[in-house]
């Protein structure tokens, strides 16, 4: 049998057996839309894919970018990462036929214990350049926070019964409803009760040719109100809108070893008491209330004018921040940090601050037996002077914590035990001592 006629007979078999690829392959006449949003209360990051490919790494309350993909069917995964544990682990998974010139939302909400993806589509709606409205829809994804009546009004109308735009059970979702443009305040009731407002979020001026989605995430320690609410916007990205009734916070540490106790003022203003007063060197304030904006912040001795440190500081409305007060005096400066209250079901969190002056750099090591240095890989290198490290996601263990040199197996700091149990946020100040070459380390967590 000539070479190229036994080709085509096997080529015919191999079409018949298994299915010729040209018949069995669906042809795209379009494109649908996808974006993927992360609402797992106590994860980490998780790994939104289509197929095995990234879509993007989201942090809770994230969004992934839009991405336009043929309107053929796919397989949706999110993947997480459990400390102590190599690679990661699926979680979730859902088929879903893409429809050309449809908008999917692909959702992972609940807890790492009970996931569940939630698929919002709706058609993709086409703007001009004269719309005088914008359409908003509503979505409850708070797995411990019960049922709600939902009121979004412009700013300033009190709820009033029979006037709520619907009611939300966890996993819920209001369609898309249209509004003039303006300024709207979204609030939350107990069900058939306006005068039990669970939350009242900050006024909000959307502009009109845009569809956005409001989500009612339940409770959020990170955030001072006792509901967290975001507005989803059609690029992807989230923003916090922070129900005004609940003032954000800041606590200081004081980790400026040369100057003494300190009080904090706010505004300039020294005719009250200070905001807080005789922080002492490696002290820890609680969670001090302050009005959201930018104004300037004056560390001075006790009870005194003097101005040891004047620095203009931002917070924003619903925050937790943690300011850590260092340097030397002449030198001061502060470090502003996001202060993370929200435990992992998956890890242990740590984070690490190096406001020991006399380290210009430190490497951190964290070991759960007996092996040397000289045989450790640090978890952080080169930490500098006034910086902070990302939270770190340890498993539960016990743990021996070392400062070194940044480079260099000379001991600064530590070993200091650290009993973690997933959950634990615990926080570590590196802080300087009377001996320029030995630090010290202060431990505390901010967890109830």
């Amino acid at each position: 049998m000539p070479h190229l006629y036994r080709s085509i007979v096997l080529l015919i078999l191999s079409c018949a057996l298994a299915g010729c690829a040209e018949t069995q392959r669906q042809d795209a006449t379009g494109k649908g839309s996808i974006r993927g949003y992360n609402a797992l209360t106590d994860s980490f990051n998780v790994n939104f894919l289509i197929e095995e490919r990234s879509l993007g790494v989201l942090e809770y309350k994230d969004g992934s970018p839009v991405a336009p993909f043929d309107d053929l069917t796919y397989t949706f995964n999110f993947d997480i990462a459990f400390a102590g544990e190599a690679g990661t682990q699926r979680i979730a998974s859902v088929t879903q036929k893409i429809v050309k010139d449809t908008d999917y939302v692909f959702v992972l909400a609940g807890t790492v214990a009970t996931p569940e993806i939630l698929v919002w589509e709706r058609a993709t709606r086409e703007w001009g350049n004269t719309e005088t409205v914008f359409e908003m829809a509503f979505a409850h994804l708070g797995p411990t926070l019960g049922p709600v009546d939902v009121y979004y009004a412009l700013a300033g109308t009190a709820p009033v019964l029979g006037n709520a735009i619907g009611s939300l059970a966890f996993g819920e979702r209001l369609d898309e409803i249209e509004f003039a443009e303006g300024q709207y305040e979204l609030i939350l009731t107990a069900p058939n009760d306006p005068s039990t407002v669970l939350y009242q979020g900050a006024p909000f001026n959307n502009p009109p040719g845009a569809s956005n989605v409001n989500l009612i995430l339940g409770q959020d320690p990170s955030v001072t109100g006792s509901i967290s609410a975001q507005q989803l916007i059609p690029s992807g990205s989230s923003i916090e809108i922070p129900d005004l009734r609940f003032p954000p916070t800041v606590q200081v540490v004081n980790a400026a070893f040369s100057s003494g106790i300190v009080d904090l003022v706010i505004d300039n203003d020294f005719v009250n008491p200070p905001t807080i007063a005789n922080l002492a060197f490696g002290a820890v304030s609680a969670d001090t209330i302050v009005a959201p904006g930018t104004f300037p912040y004056t560390y001075t001795p006790p009870a005194s004018t003097t101005v040891l440190l004047e620095t203009d500081t931002g917070i924003v409305s619903g925050s937790l921040t943690m300011i850590v007060l260092l340097g030397e005096p002449g030198t001061l400066a502060t470090t502003n940090l996001t202060s993370n209250r929200r435990p992992y079901s998956t890890a242990a969190q740590i984070r690490i601050v190096n406001a020991a002056v006399n380290f210009d750099a430190v490497d951190v090591y964290l070991s759960s037996d007996d092996t040397i240095l000289d045989d450790l890989i640090p978890i952080l290198r080169s930490l500098p002077f006034g910086l902070a490290s990302e939270y770190q996601q340890p498993a539960a263990n016990s743990y021996a914590l070392t400062i070194t040199t940044a480079g260099e197996s000379t001991v600064l700091a530590g070993p200091l035990t650290l009993d973690l149990a997933t959950g634990d946020i615990v926080e570590i100040i590196i802080l300087d001592t009377v001996d320029p070459t030995v630090g010290t380390l202060l431990e505390f967590t901010n967890l109830p």
